[in-house]
């Protein structure tokens, strides 16, 4: 698709290139008056000036063309995307966090923007509730990582799935008993992420580089 959308910005490009840059108006063999003359030599002007800017902006258009098809799938278009800036992830569960249980936490590396706003608009129960049929839904368009932290455990470096820096957002859900730690929250801004488990929500933060 992208190729044919090259070639024909190029074949594009060069009927401009051929047609337009030695385009003038003819001059009439009869003398002209003064103010005829500086009418002819203002359109001859206008005319260089616009088929230089028509080409201008179908390189541009080119150009962008030439980096998107760069991109090796539909999931990022490389140079055009905005990839999120996630590397790292630690996890830290504190003594008696989600009142001394379990917490399921799941990150979603997404990379549709509008299935993210929809998806971010849901709680942690309404998540892990529809969650089996979101996932069959979107199963295309989200990379699921899926964990389960005690009371007083570390995750030093949590594993990323391959591809994660492609995704557009990262969208974490916990399964909190309180109301606090039910939101959906996105990751997407940070490069060293540390998740804090506390007793009614979790707490992220930047880790020291």
């Amino acid at each position: 698709m992208y190729k044919n959308k090259l070639l024909g910005r190029v074949i594009h490009l060069v009927v401009l290139v051929t047609a337009f840059l030695p385009l003038r108006l003819f001059a009439p063999e009869a003398p002209m008056s003064q103010s005829s003359q500086t009418l002819y030599r203002n359109m001859n002007r206008a005319i260089r000036n616009t088929s230089l800017y028509l080409m201008v902006l179908m390189l541009l258009q080119t150009a962008l063309l030439v980096t998107g098809c760069t991109g090796d799938s539909d999931f990022s278009l490389r140079g055009l995307s905005n990839s999120n800036s996630l590397t790292e992830v630690s996890v830290e569960a504190m003594e008696g966090s989600n009142h001394s249980m379990p917490v399921a936490l799941d990150l979603l590396f997404i990379n549709d923007s509008k299935l993210m706003t929809d998806l971010a608009s849901l709680s942690s129960p309404e998540w892990f509730a529809r969650k089996p049929e979101l996932m069959m839904r979107y199963q295309q368009q989200i990379i699921l990582t899926s964990i389960e932290v005690v009371p007083l455990s570390e995750i030093p470096l949590l594993e990323l799935p391959n591809g994660h820096k492609d995704a557009k957002h990262v969208v974490m859900f916990a399964n909190y008993i309180e109301e606090e730690g039910q939101y959906a929250v996105e990751l997407s801004r940070y490069e060293k992420l540390k998740i804090r488990l506390e007793i009614d929500r979790y707490q992220l933060s930047e880790m020291k580089k």
